[in-house]
């Protein structure tokens, strides 16, 4: 009783933002920064008007929904803690400073299709409550962290591409997940981290010292069908649950 008397009264003492206000401060190139508030409204940059880079894309890329021209974040964005209850879409952005969601829970589907975030992006401990698509995202920064974070829905990262570290430990897959063609040019860690669903790393490429996935847990269909590793794979301790392919994976 207690315990609970101190979890309501924590939420009540929650200061409400509406996304509006967020937005505006990203076309005014101001810092976003706050913790343990509610944000209220979408978060969608679609409709602003930002300053635009352009960047050279193929065909399958302009089909898949990427734009040649991409709105330029400039603001650092911090915003931990904290509970959105809209729909966020950052699709086709390029974030020039540090993207942090630490501990933030996402309510409704979260868009960042074809983003490229070009410093250091923390998701650690997030919750995604619906679709989370990262597909054809370019993770430039030091560091792509999705430690402990939770996809209680469809978590896509088809085609995306990591150039340094990417962190999935303890990560928590309720929904089917999406690595399909994903390249992971840094340490690729996915120790300790439980698919619910299926999940398909079909084509994925591994070029690091190590890819680590021990103590992972499968429930479903597991598909490393056509992946290369080309450091070492850590498959200890794994829980194959269900089916499992590396029909035509390449271990250096």
């Amino acid at each position: 009783m207690l315990t609970q008397m101190v979890v309501d009264s924590s939420s009540d003492q929650r200061q409400v933002i509406q996304a509006s206000e967020i937005l505006a401060k990203i076309v005014r190139v101001e810092d976003v920064e706050y913790d343990g508030v509610i944000v209220e409204g979408d978060l969608d940059i679609s409709g602003l008007e930002l300053p635009t880079v352009h960047v050279e894309i193929s065909e399958e890329e302009k089909e898949g929904g990427l734009s040649e021209d991409l709105g330029v974040v400039s603001s650092q964005i911090n915003i931990t803690n904290s509970e959105i209850r809209g729909t966020v879409d950052f699709s086709n952005a390029h974030f020039e400073e540090l993207i942090n969601f630490w501990g933030s829970e996402f309510c409704g589907d979260a868009y960042f299709w074809y983003a490229i975030f070009g410093r250091r992006v923390n998701f650690r401990v997030a919750e995604f409550g619906g679709d989370a698509y990262f597909g054809g995202c370019k993770f430039i920064g030091e560091e792509a962290n999705f430690s402990e974070a939770e996809f209680n829905g469809y978590a896509i990262f088809s085609d995306a591409e990591f150039r340094r570290k990417s962190n999935f430990q303890r990560a928590g897959f309720d929904g089917d997940a999406d690595f399909q063609r994903a390249e992971f040019g840094g340490y690729a860690g996915f120790r300790g981290a439980e698919f619910g669903g299926n999940v398909t790393f079909f084509d994925a490429k591994f070029s690091a010292i190590i890819s680590e996935f021990r103590g992972a847990m499968f429930d479903g269909d597991a598909d490393f069908r056509r992946g290369e590793f080309g450091g070492y794979a850590d498959f200890d301790h794994d829980q194959f649950n269900s089916g499992v392919s590396f029909e035509d994976t390449k271990f250096s």
